[in-house]
């Protein structure tokens, strides 16, 4: 038989007959063809691994397969209540993917006659945005510039938004004010937002407008409602 497959698997008998006495005798040998492991990838569900969600990495094989077992960075993967394999190893399932799983894991797959490793799957558990943060000032004096950064602790990185008084001002990370005036007092808030996750999460930043003398500056409407309240209490006292 030249070449073997797996369909020529199973037992052979020999028959052994001498025309002269009459007798026969006969043998059975059992042929086992082990077609070489040619291809061992991992695959994993769903396609985004999430923080505290569920996640499976299954290991596939093309051929005759004995035994799987799994490296996560280059060491035999630790086992325990969250990290279980199933399917004769070739499933490894994780109730619920932490940070800690982070790493490089491969699918080791052999059978008597070989061994195959797959390429290494690079694991980045998905989280965020958490612990978000806006810098900049305080206060500033009216006329100068203010920029506001603002940033969290996300995987992949956040996109951010900035609102002001319930209005989108801007995009990005940063949110440059070129010269402020009375009317940029109040509070900024950052929205972050991580497209994987679906999750977002903002911090909020107030500033205070100072005049160059250093008080602090009123909005023009609030500065006549201030000038009015001082001249009905100049003449209640006069009177």
């Amino acid at each position: 038989m030249s070449p073997v497959s797996s369909a020529n698997s199973g037992p052979y008998t020999c028959v052994a007959r001498n025309s002269v006495t009459g007798n026969n005798s006969s043998a059975v040998m059992e042929l086992i063809v082990i077609e070489l492991i040619t291809e061992v990838s991992v695959n994993h569900t769903p396609a985004q691994p999430i923080l505290n969600d569920n996640l499976s990495l299954t290991c596939d094989v093309s051929g005759t397969v004995d035994s799987m077992h799994w490296l996560k960075d280059g060491q035999p993967l630790s086992t325990d209540d969250r990290i279980t394999l199933s399917g004769e190893n070739s499933t490894v399932s994780f109730s619920p993917v932490l940070l800690t799983d982070n790493g490089t894991y491969q699918c080791t797959a052999s059978d008597p006659v070989s061994q195959l490793n797959s390429t290494g799957y690079r694991l980045d558990v998905n989280y965020g945005p958490e612990h978000v943060s806006i810098t900049g000032p305080a206060s500033a004096v009216k006329g100068s510039t203010v920029t506001f950064t603002c940033s969290a602790y996300s995987q992949p990185s956040c996109e951010y938004m900035w609102y002001f008084k319930g209005k989108e001002m801007a995009k990005g990370s940063q949110y440059k004010i070129p010269a402020v005036s009375t009317n940029n007092n109040g509070g900024y808030t950052c929205v972050a937002w991580n497209s994987v996750t679906g999750r977002n999460s903002s911090a909020v930043k107030n500033l205070v407008v100072t005049d160059p003398n250093g008080s602090a500056s009123l909005a023009s409407g609030h500065a006549v409602e201030v000038a009015i309240a001082v001249l009905v209490l100049l003449l209640c006292v006069s009177g």
